[in-house]
């Protein structure tokens, strides 16, 4: 393709359109990805090539947790839960012992 001359471009999207008093600015995708950025001028119903962008990188997959994470969390919380059961068992033994005896154990 020569300068001066031009080939049919399928757009895929229109990303934005704003105005610019007696123009309209469109940034446009194309069907290979490529971005274009046009302005028509409508008082002399002409359009101009602003800009062009090549295609945007392909955005990287989303990071995936590893298969055995469920398992790890599910053992992190019966550990948790153990944990807690020891807790309350120490608490409840020291608030059975009587008052009047000392904490030390029984007196010699």
């Amino acid at each position: 393709m020569g300068l001066g001359r031009c080939s049919p471009l399928p757009v895929t999207a229109i990303l934005q359109r704003r105005d610019e008093g007696n123009a309209s600015v469109f940034d446009l995708r194309v069907l290979d990805g490529r971005r274009f950025t046009v302005r028509h001028q409508s008082d002399l119903d002409r359009w101009e090539l602003v800009g062009v962008r090549a295609a945007s990188p392909r955005q990287r997959p989303v990071a995936r947790p590893h298969p055995i994470a469920p398992l790890l969390l599910a053992l992190l919380a019966a550990l948790c839960r153990k944990a807690l059961v020891i807790a309350r068992r120490a608490l409840t033994r020291r608030s059975n012992v009587p008052a009047d005896v000392p904490s030390g154990g029984a007196p010699a």
